[in-house]
């Protein structure tokens, strides 16, 4: 057995032994418990039927994303900076990212997304301690709470559960996850390249948006760790892939290039026709 083998096998073990005391400390969490359990409205509540999950990556600027103004899309982050949102009119906005509630990522952004994006129903990580701007969203709106962080590994199974934390290192995992909890059975994923950080290495932009690179003078050890991630990264997309490959739920990368070959590719063109 090579020796990168035994590593995985060992640390597949101990994120599974991970997963499992997260879903005791989150059992013990009532508050969280409480927030979570509004989302088993959401279960089985598109069944059968398609969506596209679009990340930010700079390759939708090249794709006609006005093609899905009809259709069931899921977005994120400062998806409302693209020049189409009003014509996309997105179903789910996804706001994941932990920058929100340190306050890297301005609170005012919620107020950008309602007006951009009055018909999408916002996500937001119900695991973490926010503004208080973002409760009196919640009062004023309505907004369903969401708790990733369960590490996915190969042959992870814990149960695809939004009354429940679910598995997801990135927002685009957890949407997709939420996707196939609302039932979900053809989902088309685009704008992950799956090159960002190599991007912003290079002093590139890693998103469809003009933005300073994050990581262009990441020291050594910064860039070690990271790079780390995006291996774990792609490893958790292999075992997403391998858990619904042979499930009524199907998969499939639209995103133009990229480097997310996991997934059986479709031209978003050829998809909407």
């Amino acid at each position: 057995m090579k020796k990168l083998d035994v590593k995985y096998k060992f640390e597949d073990v101990v994120y599974a032994l991970y997963n499992k005391a997260a879903g005791v400390k989150d059992f013990l969490d009532g508050d969280l418990r409480k927030k979570l359990a509004k989302n088993s409205a959401l279960r089985g509540l598109q069944e059968g039927k398609r969506c596209f999950i679009i990340g930010n990556g700079p390759s939708i600027r090249e794709q006609p994303l006005h093609l899905l103004r009809d259709e069931q899309t899921f977005v994120c982050n400062y998806f409302f900076k693209h020049e189409n949102i009003r014509e996309i009119n997105p179903k789910y906005y996804f706001v994941i990212d932990g920058k929100l509630s340190t306050g890297e990522w301005p609170i005012s952004m919620l107020a950008e997304i309602q007006e951009h994006c009055p018909n999408a129903s916002l996500f937001l990580d119900g695991a973490q301690k926010h503004k208080p701007e973002a409760y009196e969203y919640d009062r004023k709106f309505g907004v369903h709470w969401v708790a990733g962080g369960r590490i996915i590994h190969p042959g992870y199974g814990f149960p695809i559960d939004l009354t429940r934390r679910i598995g997801g290192d990135n927002v685009v995992k957890i949407a997709l996850h939420a996707s196939i909890y609302m039932g979900f059975k053809e989902i088309y994923i685009l704008g992950v390249d799956g090159d960002g950080l190599f991007r912003d290495l290079l002093g590139q932009s890693s998103h469809f948006y003009a933005a300073p690179p994050e990581n262009a003078t990441m020291d050594y050890r910064r860039m070690e760790l990271d790079l780390w991630h995006c291996t774990e990264g792609f490893r958790s997309w292999r075992a997403i892939a391998e858990r619904f490959d042979h499930s009524p739920v199907r998969i499939y990368n639209a995103t133009r290039g990229g480097l997310l070959n996991i997934f059986p590719r479709r031209a978003l063109e050829d998809v909407i026709g």
